[in-house]
């Protein structure tokens, strides 16, 4: 479920670590891992290397790599590297930035390339909440909003259900109903 491709991912770093583009503080989960830890991608420009720091193999707080070669290679958990798990990553910020926000910032791509490469949209907001990797008080105001546009939109009931309770909307079923058939219109 990685809301990247591995490849652009790897560029992205390739690219920090030549100064072309801010990549400190990128940070991602796993969306298998029911600790819930956050793995986080510092840059040091001093020095040009990057800090894997987070709960792994290697050693156990992480380390320092000279490439991103090595950094997505090296066995980190459980003797598997990021580009063996990379099915299961979710990239939740780059360069400190939330993920679209970022990619809508320093990239030139169409709003809706971006939209198919990272899916962090109210669906993916959703699975994060569910999975415990976030939590509803630490809702930044762009997720809320995502979730907002997707109440107005969405023709799900069930997820019209979740969105109502996460922002304490109040809806009694009937207003569900009745929001979900003048979305159907």
């Amino acid at each position: 479920m990685a809301n990247l491709e591995f490849s652009f991912f790897c560029n992205i770093l390739e690219r920090g670590m030549n100064g072309i583009l801010p990549i400190d503080e990128t940070i991602f989960f796993f969306d298998d891992d029911s600790e819930k830890k956050q793995c986080c991608i510092l840059y040091e420009e001093k020095y040009n290397e990057i800090l894997f720091d987070a709960y792994c193999d290697y050693p156990p707080e992480g380390g320092w790599f000279n490439t991103v070669d090595k950094l997505v290679n090296t066995p980190l958990f459980k003797g598997q590297s990021i580009k063996d798990r990379w099915d299961h990553i979710l990239v939740h910020h780059i360069g400190g930035y939330p993920t679209r926000r970022w990619l809508a910032s320093w990239t030139n791509w169409p709003k809706e390339k971006i939209a198919q490469v990272y899916q962090h949209d109210a669906d993916d907001i959703l699975k994060l909440l569910e999975t415990g990797h976030l939590r509803e008080p630490d809702l930044a105001r762009w997720e809320r909003g995502a979730l907002i546009g997707e109440f107005h939109t969405s023709t799900d009931l069930e997820k019209l259900r979740k969105i109502s309770q996460i922002l304490e909307m109040n809806y009694t079923e009937y207003d569900l109903k009745l929001h979900q058939r003048n979305n159907e219109i």
